[in-house]
């Protein structure tokens, strides 16, 4: 059976289109989620990841035949962290055909328009395409919306946004694949200011490098 997570309860599917899901008076009218973040497998086309806004992570290993009979697969959809800001695949473990082998990072923030409803715990973590997770950063990136990861094996490099008034949004890196991590920002040797961070990303020709994407103080 499906493994699930912080003793959530078993859902059953409604999908992928849900009726009588509009607001708006609308009768009727199927809508279908959010996606607010996807990842490509980098040979095969086929196999895309999506991330979604509160629907957790699906994927499809048929993506090239056609909008209609696209089949997708829950991988995360159920228990306290459904909203999938961002997810990235780790270059440095090449993944095979069908990726169930790759290794695979996603931040969790709150993006729905309602400004809430999964709990800021940090990253997830998987190792073999998805189909099991791991919550790493739980305890020092808890309360902060993640937007950028840069995964390199054993580091793992995130942008944070601080939501409420604890001042510890910023860049954090892991040097031990997530058990712990470390706040950058504002670090003397790291050369960061101790702001926000709306994004980090590496560079694809060099694994070292990466670029931030920083708040200003007075902004």
């Amino acid at each position: 059976g499906m493994k699930v997570p912080f003793n959530a309860p078993q859902f059953v599917s409604q999908g992928p289109h849900m009726h009588d899901g509009q607001v708006l008076g609308i009768a009727d009218r199927v809508v279908a989620g959010a996606i607010q973040t996807i990842v490509t497998h980098p040979t095969n086309a086929d196999v895309l990841w999506v991330g979604t806004v509160n629907g957790g992570i699906w994927k499809t290993e048929n993506a090239t035949d056609g909008a209609a009979n696209v089949n997708w697969t829950p991988l995360f959809d159920f228990g306290l962290a459904l909203s999938i800001s961002v997810m990235e695949l780790d270059p440095t473990f090449p993944p095979n055909a069908l990726g169930t082998n790759a290794v695979l990072l996603a931040g969790i923030s709150q993006t729905s328009n309602f400004g809430a409803g999964s709990a800021e715990l940090g990253l997830l973590r998987s190792t073999d395409g998805g189909v099991t997770w791991t919550n790493i950063g739980r305890t020092e990136l808890s309360g902060l919306d993640v937007w950028g990861i840069v995964p390199r094996g054993a580091i793992i490099v995130v942008a944070t946004v601080d939501t409420g008034s604890t001042g510890r949004g910023g860049i954090w890196r892991s040097t031990n694949a997530g058990v712990d991590f470390i706040r950058l920002s504002g670090d003397p040797l790291s050369g960061l200011p101790a702001n926000n961070a709306f994004d980090v990303v590496g560079d694809p020709g060099n694994l070292n490098r990466m670029y931030a994407g920083i708040r200003s103080a007075t902004a």
